[in-house]
């Protein structure tokens, strides 16, 4: 099982240093590819793929939103060698509606045929005053995947391996951003330090054998870089 780390966790660190610069500190943490966000940095896609390849890195997957799945331009998929692509968020009102899930059955189907899973990636407010729009969602598309982040289970009530189990057939790989004991505004500890069952989580990617998994962070106190390879050390260890 290989190691990711979602890159707009390193957005702003990106806009500082550069993409080449954290490109090379993401390697040199020890993780093995990145999943992208809808951002070329300027760079077209043979470039962006020249820079990965330099560093050895993979590409993953790639979150984007509901028109560029439905664009069906797949120059970045082809060039990248995106397997996964993600939905990183849709609103409450989005969630309930029919036409939504159809739209992503058919998103599924027509990735699918090209070899590249499409998936739903959720946040804490598909849970708000007792609903389950995950549940709904994945019932009402049945080729859609969960890419589940156990950081916003854990904030919205939901042990992730409890909430996980009855969903494993659907899973295409996990989020893993820990969560703080003092809440989700407070610096994410370290992996293992905190209440999002990353070790549970870790473990149960292995048993399901998925490809990889996903670090992430939003809130740090230490530098990133430390931060990232301790994250990559603990995956291992576990």
């Amino acid at each position: 099982m290989k190691i990711a780390v979602q890159l707009y966790s390193l957005r702003n660190e990106i806009e500082k240093e550069g993409f080449e610069a954290v490109l090379k500190g993401v390697k040199a943490a020890g993780v093995d590819g990145v999943e992208a966000i809808e951002n070329g940095y300027g760079l077209a896609p043979d470039a962006y793929r020249a820079l990965l390849d330099k560093y050895g890195l993979e590409a993953f997957g790639c979150h984007c939103g509901m028109d560029a799945l439905a664009d069906r331009t797949t120059t970045w998929s082809k060039a990248l060698g995106f397997k996964q692509l993600i939905v990183p968020w849709l609103s409450v009102d989005a969630l309930k509606m029919k036409a939504t899930a159809s739209a992503l059955q058919s998103d599924a189907e027509f990735y699918a045929k090209r070899g590249i899973e499409v998936g739903y990636h959720n946040h804490a407010h598909e849970f708000e005053n007792g609903a389950d729009y995950i549940a709904g969602l994945l019932n009402a598309a049945p080729l859609l995947k969960f890419e589940p982040d156990i950081f916003w289970l854990a904030a919205a009530g939901k042990p992730a391996a409890e909430y996980l189990k009855p969903l494993e057939n659907r899973l295409m790989t996990i989020h893993l951003k820990e969560l703080s004991k003092d809440g989700a505004d407070a610096p994410n500890p370290y992996f293992g330090k905190g209440v999002s069952e990353i070790k549970q989580c870790v473990e149960l990617a292995k048993k399901l054998k998925l490809s990889h998994v996903v670090i992430e962070f939003e809130n740090l106190d230490v530098p990133w870089r430390k931060y990232l390879k301790k994250a990559a050390e603990y995956i291992r260890r576990v």
